[in-house]
């Protein structure tokens, strides 16, 4: 049986569907905000999953064993959680997040001024979603 199409052309339709596949399995997280005292590319920050409401904090991770032990007596923590320190500074933004009064696609930096434009994973999936 003659192929129908050339294998470099099966490659990479094979290959877009797995892009395809990969992008739609992303998680497109709403950024509401940074520390305000931050002016570097650092944590803390506040994310938003849209579709669930969902609420992500990323800061330091506290290690110290009595804070730890203070919060494990009220909530246990398992192996698979972590806890995280947000300064009071950020109560505003925390709010915001939470009444859902945020701006919706907010980006903290445009495509074209990313510092680390290889960790830009938003960009990308915007840029294949125009294709």
């Amino acid at each position: 049986m003659t192929a129908l199409w050339p294998a470099s052309k099966l490659t990479k339709c094979r290959d877009d569907i797995r892009q395809s596949a990969r992008w739609e399995h992303i998680v497109r997280l709403d950024f509401v905000g940074v520390d305000p005292g931050n002016p570097d590319d650092d944590c803390p920050a506040v994310f938003v999953d849209p579709e669930t409401g969902d609420f992500y904090f990323q800061g330091d991770t506290v290690t110290d064993k009595d804070i730890l032990a203070w919060i494990n007596s009220d909530s246990r923590i398992k192996d698979s959680e972590s806890v995280v320190r947000l300064p009071a500074v950020m109560a505003a933004i925390i709010m915001e997040a939470a009444r859902g009064s945020y701006e919706r696609g907010k980006r903290r930096f445009a495509p074209d001024t990313h510092p680390r434009p290889a960790e830009d994973v938003r960009t990308r999936l915007e840029e294949a979603d125009l294709r």
